[in-house]
Formats: structure tokens, C-alpha cells, sequence
């Protein structure tokens, strides 16, 4: 299947959404090649800018500001927001997703054990040397899951910078 006839189908059927992938699967389209198959239809400035657009109907803000449901990383209720500053896509590097330079902001995060709200600023900052590791591995969740966020609703993903 061609990207034209995807891309007819998104700007009908609407674009991203929660379905972009399973659209993409049943239509016999390689999620794999989405970023390249955008270059190669629209070059670099058109597969930015429709990447930008993307990226921006996900965000709650004029700036990109992504909330991320942290539901299935950390606890039933946890979120965050993930504010992207720049990107760009660099099909030269070892991952085939959008290169992003990255901040988190407002978080609601529930302790899975005693239910006390926190805020990740809070948690980074009660951070002890020996639980360093801890701590990045839940970060790792963290961007684990707004990689799956952005990928399921855009069909391509981050890789953060």
C-alpha cells in the first residue's frame, strides 16, 4: 500500500488518533517505513511540518505539551506532560523515529503503595545516591510510555536527545 492512499484516509477519517496504528495494520501499511515513506512523498520541510501538525493536535497547549497517562507504568491516575522543545528526523541514526529534545512538566503521580500523591520534581528531588538506579529505571517507564502514547497515536515515534 502507498502512502498517498494512507495519508487520503487520515485526512478523512481524522488524524492522529488512538487508532493510527491498527488503521496502518489493517490497511497492509509497514508502520516501519511511515517517517521514510513521509520524507521521500513530502521531502524533509513537508514530513517536518506534517510531524509538527502531528505532534501538535496530541498537545494540550500552542506549545507542544503532551500529557502522558502513566496508568500502565506506575499507578491507576499517574500523569505527566511531556514538553518537546525541538525535533527533528534523522533516518541516518540507528532508530527510524523522531529525534526530540525534551523536558517534563506538571506530573501527578500516585505512590502504588501508600496512594500519596507526588510530583516528579518531588520525587527527583528526594533522590539518594544509592537509589540512583531506581530512579532512572522509572524514568525509563516514564519515557517508555510517552513513546507508546506518541507512537500509537501517530504512527511514528520519539527518541529522546
Amino acid at each position: 500500500m502507498e502512502i498517498k492512499r494512507l495519508l487520503k484516509y487520515f485526512a478523512k477519517h481524522g488524524y492522529p488518533g488512538p487508532n493510527t496504528l491498527k488503521v496502518m495494520e489493517h490497511m497492509g501499511y509497514n508502520n516501519e517505513e511511515f517517517l521514510h515513506d513521509l520524507l521521500e512523498e513530502l521531502g524533509y520541510n513537508g514530513a517536518m511540518e506534517f510531524v509538527s501538525r502531528a505532534l501538535g493536535k496530541l498537545s494540550s497547549t500552542s506549545e507542544i505539551s503532551i500529557k502522558i497517562d502513566l496508568g500502565d507504568s506506575v499507578s491507576f491516575g499517574s500523569w505527566i506532560y511531556l514538553e518537546i522543545y525541538n525535533f527533528d528526523i534523522d533516518l541516518e541514526s540507528e532508530y527510524s523515529d523522531v529525534l526530540i529534545s525534551y523536558g517534563w512538566a506538571d506530573s501527578h503521580i500516585i505512590h502504588p503503595e501508600d496512594g500519596r500523591v507526588t510530583t516528579l520534581e518531588d520525587i527527583a528531588s528526594e533522590v539518594d545516591m544509592g537509589e540512583y538506579n531506581e530512579f532512572d529505571e522509572f524514568m525509563d517507564s516514564i519515557r517508555d510510555s510517552a513513546y507508546r502514547h506518541i507512537r500509537k497515536n501517530c504512527g511514528f515515534g520519539v527518541w529522546y536527545d
